[in-house]
């Protein structure tokens, strides 16, 4: 029984690392533009800020991000970052030289791993995640349930590094260009669900009588 429970922790963090959203855009991005070093590098950022949360599940401190006006300020924070993102991505040209696929822009692997690390730490669907689907699934097992989502997620990313390190060698200048303008609308389609996330949670936090419209 065990083990069938640490299967279905390895296949649902593997899917879920797979699943679209900023995390994985990032990495993506990152790779196909500058390499695989600097995929990794984005890898580590976004691999050290759920380290943090998955530590918070271990000490047994989630109550405090269940708290609604958590989530709505980490939530609004992150949206306005997107958004940041989402600007210098629209704004970019890149230049690659294809002879070699250097960019003339390469970012310092630094600056991957900060805007990694900050670009999940204000994710509140990794919180959810571990909230409302890992914790309740690792159960009694939570050292070697941890370690297994660890484990799975990290080679769900780096396989992404893996495909996206192979196609970055026949991509065109022109198609790299339009990778920036995608993710830069993309990024701001995740802004705009975390601000909706954050209404909702304000929402949460009103008394029941002085609640505001949750659509229009």
């Amino acid at each position: 029984m065990e083990v069938l429970n640490l299967l279905l922790i390895f296949s649902i963090s593997f899917v879920g690392a797979l699943t679209p959203g900023p995390d994985l855009l990032f990495i993506l991005r990152n790779t196909l533009l500058y390499g695989a070093k600097k995929g990794f590098f984005s890898w580590l950022g976004i691999f050290v800020a759920s380290s943090i949360y998955l530590f918070i599940a271990y000490q047994g401190l989630l109550h405090f991000l269940q708290s609604p006006l958590v989530q709505m300020g980490i939530g609004i924070l992150g949206g306005f970052y997107l958004l940041y993102i989402s600007y210098q991505l629209l704004q970019t040209t890149n230049t690659i030289d294809l002879s070699t696929h250097q960019n003339s822009t390469i970012p310092p692997s630094k600056t991957c791993f900060i805007k990694g690390f900050i670009i999940n730490i204000s994710n509140p669907k990794f919180i959810i995640f571990v909230i409302s689907i890992l914790v309740p699934t690792i159960g009694d097992m939570l050292e070697i349930g941890l370690i297994v989502f660890i484990i799975s997620s990290a080679l769900a990313f780096w396989l992404v590094i893996l495909v996206a390190s192979f196609f970055r060698k026949i991509i065109t200048n022109h198609l790299f260009n339009w990778i920036d303008k995608i993710c830069g609308v993309l990024f701001i389609i995740f802004a705009l669900l975390l601000f909706y996330s954050s209404y909702l949670n304000l929402i949460a936090t009103l008394p029941q009588d002085s609640k505001l419209p949750s659509h229009f």
